[in-house]
């Protein structure tokens, strides 16, 4: 695989008053970071924070408050980045009441300004949900990626989500029956789950060929790995022949017994089988593992294929593979071209003794405290 140079940098990192940070910059000098520490030093709210920065939420909370160093009210983090030619900071400042972000001192107004100039890509013990629990994970998961390649796409899931909105509306009101709006609305959310859905299943299909050629070049032949976008309650060539085959039962249950909505994109689901058997049921938390960590390379090496480059944070749960696997999957990101950061509790481990092509990076968080 051709090595390349990452066209997407994070050169600096400021956090303030995040987390157990009341003041801390870091400078990035190399395509491979490693951030070392001891547990509870901040290695992974250090990726929490540049997750943050891209997205204005935390990938281990929902509760603000969490994210505020004590006794703090505000906090702010601000990513430098270089990108190919040109330079750009990306700044987020949040409280209880209030959020802030800018794009070179620029106020930013949509999730489009900092995908212009900023994206990461996050793989942390959380992320084992794609593997294990509800479908929204795999649909968000799949989302994400059609988002970074054209964030018009979000237009189709407002319309999914409004339409689903009102149709329940219509459902708990008693209304859903011999009604023409009803019909309508019917016919809207056939129509945008079909857009959906066949976007999702083109992207799962690139995802999966990816996946494959590596499992081809760095793992046993005899491993094999099929994804298949599952449709909930929507078993039909057209709109006409599900409502003539299937409305009538469907419509049933969502007005006597579920009281909402039950087809539409907002309701299906990946399956991805190892040998012929649901991972998320059978496969062991390793396999799931492997596969959640090629799963995320496959969304990073996708996206940097249509020229949408992107930085990939590692938390050091990745060291939990056998020294095998973790070899394999570091050749992998090796030769992705793109910037990488990880975290590890130990300053000997294979990430510092794998043949990058550069020499990584060491950040001690212990030496900074």
């Amino acid at each position: 695989m051709e090595n390349k140079v990452p066209s997407l940098l994070i050169t600096k990192l400021v956090c303030r008053n995040f987390r157990c940070f009341p003041l801390l910059a870091l400078a990035f000098d190399n395509p491979y970071i490693i951030i070392e520490g001891s547990n509870g030093s901040g290695k992974t709210s250090l990726l929490e924070a540049m997750h943050y920065a891209c997205f204005g939420r935390s990938f281990r909370t929902h509760n603000i408050r969490e994210l505020l160093s004590m006794k703090s009210e505000n906090a702010a983090v601000t990513v430098m980045l270089e990108q190919e030619k040109f330079t750009h900071t990306v700044y987020r400042s949040f409280s209880l009441q209030e959020r802030l972000v800018k794009i070179n001192d620029k106020a930013a107004t949509t999730s489009r300004d900092i995908l212009d100039v900023f994206r990461i890509i996050t793989l942390t013990e959380g992320d084992m949900a794609l593997m294990q629990d509800a479908p929204e994970v795999r649909r968000l998961f799949l989302d994400q990626i059609l988002f970074f390649l054209d964030p018009t796409y979000t237009t189709h899931l407002q319309f999914l989500k409004h339409t689903v909105s009102s149709r329940n509306a219509l459902i708990s009101q008693g209304k859903s029956q011999n009604n023409d709006l009803f019909e309508l609305i019917s016919k809207q959310l056939w129509d945008c789950s079909l857009i959906i859905a066949n976007q999702r299943t083109k992207i799962l299909k690139e995802i999966e060929s990816i996946i494959l050629q590596y499992i081809g070049i760095f793992f046993s032949h005899d491993t094999a790995l099929q994804c298949s976008y599952y449709i909930k309650n929507r078993d039909a060539v057209s709109y006409d022949a599900w409502h003539q085959l299937y409305a009538a039962s469907i419509f049933s249950l969502e007005n006597h017994r579920y009281k909402r909505t039950l087809f539409g994109a907002h309701l299906d689901d990946i399956h991805v089988y190892h040998n012929e058997k649901l991972v998320r049921n059978y496969s062991s938390r390793g396999q799931q593992k492997l596969f959640l960590t090629l799963f995320k390379i496959a969304q990073l090496a996708l996206i940097t294929s249509r020229n949408k480059s992107a930085v990939l944070l590692i938390d050091d749960f990745i060291l939990d593979f056998d020294s095998i696997n973790l070899e394999r999957l570091l050749s992998i990101l090796n030769s992705l071209g793109t910037q990488l950061v990880f975290t590890s509790p130990l300053p000997t481990t294979m990430l510092n003794s794998f043949p990058w092509h550069v020499k990584p990076q060491i950040i001690r968080l212990d030496d900074l405290n």
